[in-house]
């Protein structure tokens, strides 16, 4: 039996964000298979309400941060000396830009991309360093790397020359769990609450340069210049940096201020209910680590059009239709094909139901187990 630690500090964000996702998601599906471990979730905050049960082998420990010192003292001090006294074997670490510089046991982390690499014009001075210098660190301080994709994978060995047989492939699952992706009760009152009817395109994500939703607006505009019905464009994301040029275009826009809705704040539930009830998921991102948006989408049978870059060709496949996204036109064509074209979609429907089965959190936590089981038998 071993005792693993998993840093669990996501879990207590009031945000759903992409690393509070893959942190439940990784909880989740370890407690579905595995009763025989013992797993400590550390964590410095009271964690938030989890949609499953954990079994008897997992429980949380809180370590309070010290008021007045940051987040990076709790992360180098607090909680190494907490793995070290609770005897852990293997720690993990789901988000690769935190991890232990003394290091009381073997660790293992998710990479989840390296996009502030390949894209730096994307990120400000400050993320963009901050990213490099946590993930030279993880890179070279890790005993195991989990990368949540073949594309990330690559771009890892790539850069960082790290052999490749350090990296573990563990493509990541979405959050079925809930039942809230197929609970469509209150589709018809959150819609109308939301002010939407069924039938629109969808984008699901953060606003930063490298989801490139200046091209997805730009592409939507050549669209309803040449479509003259009421499709409209929602757009369900936060503000990440670097945003301002897409904010005034929503502004300023005729189209934009007519056809496309901005749904800055949206719960779990509101998020599965425009998944449902969209014509497609347009996916435009020069560069994802996965690309979990496209995953939730295909899990509820609708159709995604999706970049033809980095991990999303991996992810969606055949399922969906791929554009460059540098090119407006096309994308603009493929907006118009997947609205109006009834047998594409059915098409496209039932494949995203079948390529989403290819992926689960209990095929996650599998693979992250048996990375985990190959640290501790060295």
């Amino acid at each position: 039996m071993m005792k693993i630690g998993i840093n669990a500090q996501f879990l207590s964000a009031s945000e759903l964000t992409g690393v509070h996702v893959l942190t439940r998601g990784i909880v989740y599906g370890l407690n579905q298979i595995d009763s025989e471990n013992e797993y400590i979730l550390y964590t410095d905050k009271t964690p938030s309400e989890q949609d499953f049960k954990l079994k008897d082998n997992f429980r949380f420990r809180r370590i309070p941060s010290i008021p007045g010192l940051s987040s990076l003292y709790w992360m180098q001090f607090r909680l190494p000396f907490a793995v070290s006294r609770d005897n852990i074997d293997v720690m993990l670490f789901p988000d690769h830009r935190t991890f232990m510089t003394w290091k009381p046991c073997d660790t293992a982390a998710v990479m989840l991309d390296l996009g502030f690499i390949f894209f730096p014009d994307a990120f400000t001075w400050s993320i963009k360093w901050k990213f490099r210098i946590l993930t030279y660190g993880a890179v070279h301080r890790t005993s195991r790397l989990l990368s949540i994709s073949e594309s990330t994978k690559n771009d890892v060995v790539q850069y960082y020359g790290v052999p490749g047989d350090k990296i573990d492939v563990v493509h990541v699952g979405c959050d079925t769990f809930s039942g809230g992706y197929k609970n469509t009760v209150y589709d018809t009152a959150s819609l109308k609450q939301l002010g939407i009817e069924p039938g629109f395109l969808l984008y699901i994500g953060v606003f930063q340069p490298r989801k490139n939703i200046m091209g997805l607006l730009e592409a939507f505009k050549l669209f309803k210049q040449r479509e003259k019905g009421n499709i409209k464009l929602i757009l369900a994301g936060q503000k990440g940096w670097l945003f301002d040029d897409v904010i005034n275009f929503l502004k300023t826009d005729e189209i934009c201020r007519k056809y496309v809705k901005w749904l800055e704040y949206i719960s779990d539930e509101q998020k599965w209910v425009l998944c449902r009830n969209a014509r497609s998921l347009v996916f435009p991102s020069f560069y994802e680590g996965f690309g979990i948006p496209a995953l939730e989408a295909m899990s509820c049978g609708t159709p995604v059009l999706y970049a033809n870059r980095s991990s999303l060709p991996e992810v969606v496949g055949d399922a969906g239709i791929s554009f460059d996204p540098l090119n407006t036109e096309e994308i603009a064509s493929q907006m118009e094909r997947i609205s109006y074209d009834n047998e594409l979609y059915k098409k496209l429907k039932i494949k995203g139901l079948e390529q989403a089965k290819k992926f689960s959190w209990e095929k996650t936590a599998e693979k992250i187990l048996l990375s985990l089981k190959s640290l501790n038998s060295r």
